[in-house]
């Protein structure tokens, strides 16, 4: 080991663990290639100075250069350079296509705004590349249709000499656009931290008289549903006079008006959103090109207009229009200020596309003309920009808050169904508002920073989890925002629902997937009310009744519409009039294989009555309403989905301390409807739901036949929660009923699923694959129910499944793959893969057991293939493989990007939780 590993293990190993670069226990080297590039590097600059080098090898590894500046230790940290230190990420087309996402480190960042809302990113490079407010939960990744939103600064020093810097690492792609602007901060120089719902940018440039940092922040915060529903993204730009001299600083916020501008992409799946695209510092498969999701803006301005507002001690550049879609009507504002130590100048007006030279003074001056034209635009892309100066003594330093609101009240799905969002209730529903919200967010903005601080407190401190676990726990709460279509009140229901895209509606479409929510518990620990109403909405869901006789197994998952005469007709009668509507709408994919894609399709009722839906419906219908989008398998054959609402609801009763009995006994009803549904599945009354052997599990092109351990341990966990809630409720019937069935059952799990000379119990009677998924093995902890197999065996079980899917994949720091056999991960789709809420919630089940070296290697391997080894953050596939690379190397694949199934995170936290308090319990404490 040389004296710089030696330097870097002893002083900064918990920055190697968080890098992958150490294991767990910060004392053996995982990932000597990086390790040593960085060395490599690093000496080149520093030669023989050791001390320089360990500081370049941090500053590679995006360490904050400023302690001043409070970033926690446990924040994710990155360079602003692109490929700061080495891409293993491979975007795997094998079987999927991806959407579009970069893996290059410097691309993707933390998506700010409301839950509900929508929001707008700013990525570690400067650039806004995805702003989603106008169609909630499109993710929309367009680095170049948004270059007139910026940062910028201005210094000047007593002998007049001034510099003057966009803080954007790179510059239009067209040079002619926004040329009079100062473009391609050097990329080397800066830093970005994220700790959800903040992050942090530094800019360390030697030719500034001071340093510059911004912080951004939503007021996202725990057990409030008012202000974190608000459209609001807090900027604070610090500057510190580091000179000798009196200087004087400007920042400057320049945003484009995108009202009205709406998303070209569509569905991962259809073939018409996708195009050849270059990929760059990317090895894909099969070739040098690859086909992907390309997401656009189109840009529709016209009639747009800008104007300025100034009132209630703030100035706000205020954009507008009239646009024909309802959802994208409403207002975007940026505003400062207007302190007695500052100065704010603004101009109301610029061409988004032409040289900037409307705002070109800043970087000459420091300072805006204030103009204030309300000129509509004739087609041409408008931008407004505001700008606040100071004078700054030797070592003073200031913060100087923006704030970007945006006022769109209201979202439409399907057309004519359209819902108000959440915030409407505090400013009104005119649209006409944004500066309203910027006033109170620069009123208050630093009382709801602490707001943050002190739900988050109690995190940060805790001395029991490691710094990477912190930021990783964190930072997936930012797919509650991102990946959030709506909330607000649905008014047919009564009540305001939080509704989450399964995938960001970019490869799926579903909201408020069971099969993936089952796996998360953070809305409930964090804001309750929001779970408990959707437990609620799934209670109403089960009994309702949809006889619409549906083609499942289609391709592009989309319901085939039927007519009055449908059940009527026979299935080649069916048959003929999907070829019909397949040949219209799909003619490319028919072309390539019709004989196959026919053989797949079969006909079923949408969703029968006592079936829980696979969702709650899409964004292109009406996401709360209108069940099982999903059609790629027939969910209403998915017995889990009967137990997993169950559980999820028993388990928001526990963890508000069993008081809430009103939320059982109005849930109840549904509760019995869904256990005799499944109980239905029990072909050999063994009382355990058993498989058709088609993929009818969430695991939906996996299929498993009879028995299953993974949905059969789930209805014995479900059971023995319905049987709480028929003593609640008082009925002792059912009470009696699913007593005898649980027992019943339980033996047959036991006795068939058993491996007594290898210890752990079998995917499936006769099918000895190692299985991952133990969640059924978590359930007991979170609900305080027991388990329902031996103790001894369940820790034998998890053993087994840590020795094959965890320390056998990869180099054991890789999270746990899916399946294996004979010591080697299954040949299959998803089979092979590893897929990241799976392997969370596999180490909270370990954590439950006891078996706590296991599960945090589980775990920290899981954070390690996502963060360091793919490098998706902040977005997280549903799932990431090993692949073979070139030169020998390894590479990374994934797919389904911004899968909210990586909120399993959030069981580790809570079963920590759990575990303490009955330590706590056990000695009087």
């Amino acid at each position: 080991m040389t004296r710089i590993e030696e330097a870097l293990i002893k002083d900064h190993g918990p920055v190697l663990v968080e890098k992958g670069i150490l294991d767990p226990a910060g004392k053996k080297i995982i990932n000597k290639k990086i390790l040593q590039k960085l060395i490599d590097e690093a000496q080149k600059t520093a030669g023989s100075d050791m001390m320089l080098a360990v500081n370049l090898v941090l500053q590679s590894l995006g360490q904050s250069q400023d302690t001043a500046l409070g970033i926690p230790s446990c924040a994710y940290d990155t360079t602003l350079a692109k490929n700061p230190y080495g891409t293993y990420g491979q975007s795997r087309i094998a079987y999927m296509r991806m959407s579009g996402m970069p893996t290059d480190g410097s691309k993707l960042g933390i998506v700010h705004g409301g839950f509900g809302t929508g929001g707008v990113m700013r990525a570690p490079d400067g650039s806004f590349p995805t702003v989603d407010f106008i169609e909630p939960g499109r993710n929309i990744y367009d680095p170049q249709g948004n270059m007139a939103s910026q940062f910028h600064v201005y210094f000047k020093r007593p002998d007049g000499k001034t510099a003057a810097q966009t803080l954007y690492t790179g510059k239009p792609a067209d040079e002619k656009k926004l040329g009079a602007w100062k473009w391609n901060y050097p990329e080397k120089e800066g830093s970005y931290h994220a700790l959800y719902p903040k992050t942090w940018w530094e800019y360390p440039d030697q030719d500034f008289p001071a340093k510059v940092s911004i912080k951004a922040f939503s007021p996202i915060i725990a057990k409030n549903y008012k202000e974190t529903s608000y459209p609001v993204v807090v900027y604070t730009m610090r500057f510190k006079n580091t000179s000798r001299d009196v200087i004087e600083t400007a920042g400057m916020f320049t945003f484009q008006n995108m009202v009205g501008w709406t998303a070209s992409n569509q569905n991962t799946w259809d073939d018409k959103a996708a195009r050849m695209v270059e990929t760059p510092g990317i090895q894909p498969l099969g070739g040098e090109k690859v086909k992907l999701l390309v997401t656009e803006f189109e840009k529709h301005s016209k009639g747009n207009y800008n104007f300025v507002k100034q009132e209630n001690g703030i100035t706000a550049v205020v954009m507008t229009g009239e646009p024909e879609n309802p959802e994208s009507s409403g207002q975007i504002a940026i505003a400062a200020k207007n302190d007695p130590r500052v100065k704010v100048s603004y101009v109301s007006r610029f061409d988004a596309d032409g040289s900037g030279s409307e705002v070109a003074g800043f970087f000459e001056n420091g300072a805006l003309p204030n103009t204030d034209s309300r000129e509509r635009s004739s087609g041409e892309n408008l931008g407004g920009a505001i700008a606040v100066s100071v004078t700054l003594k030797p070592g003073e330093e200031i913060e100087i808050p923006f704030v970007l609101t945006y006022d769109m009240p209201a979202t439409e799905f399907k057309k004519g169904t359209i819902y108000k969002k959440k915030y409407t209730e505090y400013f009104g529903d005119s649209g006409k508002n944004a500066a309203g919200i910027a006033s109170e967010a620069l009123s208050k903005y630093m009382v709801w920073e602490k707001m943050v601080d002190d739900w988050q407190r109690d995190i940060l401190s805790n001395s029991n989890i490691p710094d990477w676990f912190k930021g990783e726990l964190l930072n997936t709460l930012s797919l509650l925002q991102s990946n959030a279509i709506f909330y607000g009140n649905i008014p047919s229901r009564g009540y305001d629902l939080h509704i989450m895209g399964e995938s960001n509606r970019a490869d799926y479409k579903h909201a408020e997937t069971r099969d993936v929510g089952v796996y998360s518990p953070a809305r409930t620990m964090l804001w309750p009310e929001m779970h408990n109403n959707l437990m609620k909405h799934y209670a109403w869901s089960v009994l309702q009744d949809n006889q619409t006789m549906t083609a499942f197994n289609l391709v592009n998952y989309e319901v085939v519409p039927s007519t009055k005469d449908w059940t009527s007709l026979s299935d080649k009668q069916k048959t003929k009039r999907i070829v019909e509507y397949l040949t219209k709408e799909r003619k490319e994919t028919l072309k390539k294989d019709m004989a196959a894609l026919l053989a797949k399709i079969y006909f079923a009722p949408l969703k029968p009555k006592g079936a829980t839906p696979h969702d709650i419906g899409a964004y292109d219908t009406d996401p709360a309403l209108d069940l099982n989008s999903y059609t790629h398998q027939n969910p209403n054959v998915w017995s889990e989905l009967s137990m997993v609402w169950i559980l999820e609801a028993y388990r928001n009763y526990c963890m508000g301390n069993k008081a809430d009995k009103k939320l059982i006994e109005s849930i109840y009803p549904s509760v019995k409807a869904s256990l005799q549904y499944a109980e239905k599945m029990d072909r050999d009354r063994d009382h355990i739901p058993d498989h058709q052997g088609i993929p009818d599990w969430t695991y939906d092109n996996w299929k498993v036949k009879g028995i299953n351990s993974y949905t059969g341990g789930l209805w014995l966990v479900a059971l023995e929660a319905g049987i709480e809630m028929a003593r609640i409720t008082g009925d002792a019937g059912s009470e009696k009923t699913w007593d005898k069935w649980l027992e019943k059952g339980k033996k047959s799990f036991d006795s068939k699923l058993w491996d007594k000379a290898k210890g752990y119990y079998h995917l499936g009677k006769g099918i000895k694959d190692v299985f991952a998924d133990s969640l059924w093995m978590l359930w007991p902890t979170l609900t305080d129910l027991s388990l329902p197999v031996p103790e001894a065996k369940a820790k034998q079980h998890l053993s087994h499944v840590f020795s094959q899917n965890v320390a056998g994949f990869g180099n054991g720091y890789m999270g746990a793959v899916n399946g294996t056999r004979n010591g080697m991960p299954i040949e299959g789709e998803q089979e092979r893969e590893m897929w990241t809420g799976t392997s969370f919630a596999l180490g909270a089940a370990m954590l439950a057991l006891g078996l706590n070296k296991e599960a945090w290697q589980t775990i920290y391997g899981t954070y390690n293939m996502t963060t360091n080894l793919a490098k998706t953050f902040p977005v997280w596939a549903e799932a990431y493989t090993q692949e073979p690379g070139m030169d020998g190397d390894m590479m990374i694949g994934f797919r389904a990007m911004t899968y909210f199934r990586v909120l399993a995170i959030w069981n580790i936290l809570r079963t920590q939780q759990i575990m303490q308090n009955r330590m706590y319990e056990r000695f009087g404490l």
